[in-house]
């Protein structure tokens, strides 16, 4: 079932999309900052659907430094319908006209998940075989 409606999903977004002429007699305006946004949606046969997001926001520390790359800050986060679940807030900052970088991270997770164990031997009182449920939770 979650199969056909992803297929039918896939096969109208491409309706949805459009384009429209730009305007050459207005001069482009220079944003201070610029934005990115990707919404996920996924299936994955491990984990279910996945429906998630992924939004950056590119902008110059010092608008009067016209060496440094645009610095980044960006935000993930999705949840699956197994109760997995992971965000992460992301950062790239260029500083004193490229003479100074950063980079950090921070994050939290949880993989909730199965698997089929089975052992070599018969042990009275021991199930031979079956599954077992985990999960592992995270943080960095």
């Amino acid at each position: 079932m979650i199969r056909k409606i992803l297929f039918i999903l896939l096969l109208i977004a491409p309706l949805f999309t459009y384009a429209q002429e730009e305007e050459k007699s207005k001069p482009k305006e220079d944003k201070k900052v610029n934005y990115a946004f990707i919404p996920v949606i996924m299936y994955n046969s491990s984990f279910g659907m996945q429906f998630g997001a992924m939004a950056n926001a590119y902008f110059h520390l010092n608008e009067k430094d016209s060496i440094s790359p645009a610095s980044m800050v960006a935000f993930f986060g999705s949840v699956f319908t197994n109760k997995t679940y992971f965000t992460g807030l992301f950062n790239k900052l260029y500083f004193k006209e490229d003479h100074w970088r950063t980079k950090a991270g921070i994050g939290v997770g949880n993989v909730v998940f199965q698997t089929y164990w089975e052992l070599p031997y018969d042990i009275p009182g021991v199930p031979s075989s079956g599954y077992l449920d985990y999960n592992t939770k995270m943080a960095f």
